[in-house]
C-alpha cells in the first residue's frame, strides 16, 4: 500500500476553524475539524469539517486478492 499524494484543498484549508453546523449554529467550542467534505460551495475542492455533522462517506478498500 502506498501513501496518497494527491490533494485538492480549497484556499485556506485545512483551517480547523469552523465550529458551526450547516445552519451556522455554534456546534462546539472544543471540537476540531477532523473530517473532509467536498461541496459545490467550495467549488468541489476539499474543506475540513466537523465529523459530528452527518454526511455521506467515501471509504477506501483493497480490491486485490
Amino acid at each position: 500500500m502506498s501513501q496518497m499524494s494527491y490533494s485538492n484543498w480549497s484556499s485556506g484549508e485545512p483551517s480547523d476553524a469552523s465550529n458551526y453546523d450547516s445552519n451556522l449554529r455554534r456546534w462546539s467550542n472544543t471540537t476540531s475539524e477532523k473530517c473532509l467534505h467536498i461541496s459545490r460551495g467550495f467549488s468541489y475542492e476539499w474543506n475540513d469539517a466537523l465529523c459530528e455533522i452527518p454526511s455521506c462517506s467515501i471509504c477506501e478498500i483493497d480490491l486485490e486478492t
